[in-house]
């Protein structure tokens, strides 16, 4: 789990690409089976209180970065906290997709830019 300068949180699972995330991004039924199944696998990637349940909070605005691109939302329902569920092909912040990215010897992350 993430938290960034502004208070916000995020929980990143694993999606296999962008095709597989918009699939069931407007579908709460598939959202829900597909995160709670990766809860029932892999419990370390989620906040403490999340075995007592969520609801849906809606989604990110679209993103000015990376054409449009929109996250979900849940609450938690024992805390009340809010979280965002950000894929794992996504960087944190929304900066790049994690294909544009390369890493050198030195493990200094660089951006790669496609050319037009």
């Amino acid at each position: 789990m993430e938290k960034n300068k502004k208070g916000a949180k995020s929980i990143c699972l694993p999606f296999s690409d962008k095709s597989n995330y918009k699939s069931i991004f407007f579908d709460n039924e598939k959202l829900r089976t597909f995160i709670n199944n990766l809860y029932n696998l892999h419990p370390e990637l989620f906040p403490k209180d999340f075995e007592r349940g969520f609801i849906f909070r809606g989604s990110t605005e679209c993103s000015k970065k990376q054409n449009s691109f929109q996250m979900r939302r849940i609450e938690l329902k024992a805390s009340e906290e809010v979280y965002q569920i950000r894929p794992s092909f996504m960087m944190p912040y929304m900066v790049a997709y994690r294909s544009m990215v390369q890493k050198d010897r030195n493990n200094e992350i660089y951006l790669l830019f496609q050319q037009v």
